[in-house]
C-alpha cells in the first residue's frame, strides 16, 4: 500500500466513525478518574514498593531473599491480626523491586489497598525518624493512610482532609524523588498528577471507582483462559466465553 493510499484510507475511516463528543450529552464532565488505577495500582503501589525495599534493608538477613522472607512474615502477622481478606499469596524481592526498574508492589488493586495500613505500621516500626529521608517516608505513609481513610463511610470531614492529605503525601514523595535523584527509587510518575486531581476534585472517589467491572473482567479472563499456541488469541477467548454462557443459560422464550 502506498503512502497516499494509506492517507486516503485514514480519511475514509474518519468519516465513518462518529466523533465521541458529537453524541448528545457526552462531555468531559461525564468522565471520572479511577481510584483503582490512579491510586491502588498507581501511587500506592509505587509507594509500597519503594517502602518495602527500604524497610527490607532494616531486617536481619545476609541476602535480599532472607530479608524479604522476614518482611513477608510481618505481612502475614498483619493479615492475621486484622482479618484481611484481600491477601498477597506470597512475596519475593522481585514482587516489589526488579532490576533496573522503579520499585512497585506487584499485586492486584485490592491487595495493594489492604496493605496501606501495614505500610504506615512498618514505616514507624523499622525506619529512623531522626534520619530525614526515613522521616519523609513515615509522614508519606501517614498521609496516604489518611487519604484512604477518607473513603470510608464513617469519614465525616473527608472534603477537608482528602485534598490536604494528598498534597502532603505528594510533597513528601517529591522530596524523596529529589533525594534519590539519579536512581530508580522514588520516581514521580504521571499518575501522581492524576491522583492529586482526583483528590482535589471535590467528589468522593469511591462513588465512581470501577472495582465491580474490573472484578468481573478478571473473573471472565480466568474462566476463559486457554493454554497453548495459536489458541491463545482473543477470538478463541471470546468463543469460549460465549460457549460457556450458552451452556449455563437457557434460550429465552419470546411469546
Amino acid at each position: 500500500m502506498s503512502h497516499d493510499d494509506f492517507l486516503k484510507m485514514q480519511m475514509e475511516l474518519g468519516r465513518s466513525i462518529t466523533p465521541l463528543f458529537t453524541v448528545p450529552g457526552v462531555t468531559t464532565a461525564v468522565f471520572r478518574r479511577d481510584w483503582l488505577h490512579c491510586a491502588d495500582q498507581g501511587v500506592a503501589a509505587d509507594f509500597l514498593g519503594n517502602l518495602f525495599h527500604e524497610c527490607a534493608q532494616k531486617l536481619p538477613g545476609a541476602t535480599d531473599k532472607i530479608r524479604c522472607r522476614a518482611l513477608w512474615l510481618k505481612i502475614k502477622a498483619f493479615y492475621a491480626a486484622n482479618k484481611v481478606q484481600d491477601k498477597l499469596i506470597g512475596l519475593r524481592p522481585g514482587g516489589y523491586r526488579q532490576q533496573g526498574k522503579s520499585p512497585k508492589l506487584r499485586g492486584n488493586a485490592a491487595c495493594c489497598r489492604a496493605l496501606i495500613p501495614f505500610g504506615h505500621q512498618i514505616a514507624m516500626e523499622l525506619l529512623d525518624s531522626t534520619y530525614a529521608p526515613h522521616q519523609a517516608m513515615q509522614v508519606a505513609a501517614l498521609k496516604l493512610l489518611e487519604c484512604y481513610n477518607c473513603l470510608t463511610k464513617s469519614s465525616a470531614d473527608w472534603t477537608e482532609v482528602l485534598p490536604e492529605a494528598s498534597k502532603d503525601f505528594a510533597i513528601q514523595y517529591h522530596a524523596l524523588s529529589l533525594f534519590y535523584e539519579g536512581t530508580v527509587n522514588w520516581v514521580v510518575k504521571p499518575k501522581m498528577h492524576q491522583f492529586l486531581e482526583m483528590c482535589c476534585s471535590g467528589s468522593k472517589p469511591n462513588m465512581s471507582w470501577c472495582y465491580r467491572d474490573e472484578d468481573y473482567g478478571g473473573s471472565i479472563a480466568q474462566l476463559c483462559r486457554i493454554k497453548g499456541g495459536c489458541w491463545n488469541r482473543p477470538v478463541h477467548y471470546s468463543r469460549k466465553m460465549l460457549s460457556l454462557f450458552k451452556t449455563k443459560n437457557k434460550v429465552p422464550r419470546i411469546v
